[in-house]
């Protein structure tokens, strides 16, 4: 294309950061030219900008092994998922290209995560992947059921609450977005989904361990399920402590566990100022994504908080808290905010 710096910031600001990680995400990925998104790189898009609405990645839409691995050299999340939980390895998997595939495991793609779709596994014999699949197995993929995932994983009284039930949802799915019109016209949904997590602590021989088991991996699937566990009771000093390593992680789910802390730790202004700060004096405006928005969330919960304006409009004042505004003006305070009041409504009614 041969723009200038000028040039792409007057494409910016004309049509707005959105449209410009769009044009990243989709345009660049297409072209599978490496060249091409470096000029992005260099003119301070993050490498896994989301394309919204749907939230995935120039990786996952990557078109070339070529570009798929620039990518990845310069930190792109070999996981990250879009709004239908598709990753980069699926898209390799159902283009059946074992270069991706290699690519992507080496990078560190999780060969055994189980999305909406399946494992990568499931999905490359559904699909007929013949080239892939012996890639896969290589890397530990094999066929095992929800129930013995979990088992292994540490929380083996929750595995319900990752398989569909009767009604054809999946809890962790509800409990993620219970505001949305999946749930919020039909409240019955959220209700469901607590019953689901009251019933795996009832009859967990230690509740405990299963919801610090369930906030310690990486899975924001299970940090939901966990962090819902903690709003219904289950909580002590380990399990607040693995609840804000998991909003650290920054991921799908972080602006509702920060909800959480903020109404169950009584340390939360002084976590929350600390990462605010550090954030803030670091001063990188390129943050991942999905930390930008766990950083709004604090905001927020801060901002109504008593007395803490003396040291939050100073760090709202800086250069990374002003990219991350006017990038996310407001989705971790709508996620946290509408979050926190359906699920509490929900849980008020089920008592």
């Amino acid at each position: 294309m041969g723009w200038s710096a000028e040039e792409y910031e007057a494409f910016r600001a004309e049509d707005g950061e959105e449209i410009y990680w769009r044009f990243f995400c989709q345009y660049v990925a297409r072209q599978g030219d490496p060249a091409l998104a470096q000029i992005f790189l260099d003119n301070g898009i993050p490498v896994d900008a989301p394309h919204q609405p749907h939230g995935g990645t120039a990786l996952g839409s990557s078109s070339t092994a070529e570009l798929a691995r620039f990518l990845l050299a310069h930190g792109a999340n070999p996981n990250a998922e879009n709004w239908e939980e598709l990753t980069p390895l699926y898209h390799a998997i159902t283009d059946n290209d074992p270069e991706r595939v290699s690519l992507l495991l080496e990078y560190g793609a999780d060969p055994r995560l189980r999305t909406l779709q399946g494992t990568p596994l499931e999905l490359a014999m559904e699909y007929g992947a013949d080239a892939v699949i012996p890639l896969l197995q290589a890397a530990g993929a094999r066929l095992t059921t929800v129930a013995e995932e979990a088992a292994e994983a540490g929380y083996p009284s929750f595995a319900a609450a990752f398989t569909r039930n009767d009604d054809s949802r999946i809890t962790y799915w509800t409990l993620q977005f219970p505001h949305t019109p999946y749930s919020l016209h039909e409240s019955h949904y959220t209700n469901v989904a607590l019953r689901v997590v009251k019933r795996a602590i009832a009859e967990s021989p230690n509740a405990a361990a299963e919801v610090l088991a369930l906030l310690s991996g990486r899975n924001w699937r299970a940090h939901i399920v966990g962090g819902t566990a903690v709003l219904l009771g289950t909580i002590d000093d380990a399990i607040l402590a693995a609840l804000w390593q998991a909003i650290d992680q920054g991921n799908h789910v972080a602006p509702q566990l920060v909800s959480i802390a903020a109404l169950l730790d009584p340390a939360f202004e002084a976590k929350a100022r600390s990462r605010i700060e550090i954030a803030a004096e670091r001063g990188n405006v390129n943050l991942d994504p999905y930390r930008a928005v766990d950083l709004v969330a604090l905001v927020r919960e801060c901002q109504a908080l008593q007395d803490t304006a003396s040291w939050l409009e100073p760090a709202c004042r800086s250069a990374v808290f002003q990219r991350v505004f006017s990038v996310h003006p407001s989705h971790g305070d709508t996620f946290a905010g509408s979050w926190r009041e359906e699920i509490l409504r929900a849980i008020r009614e089920g008592r």
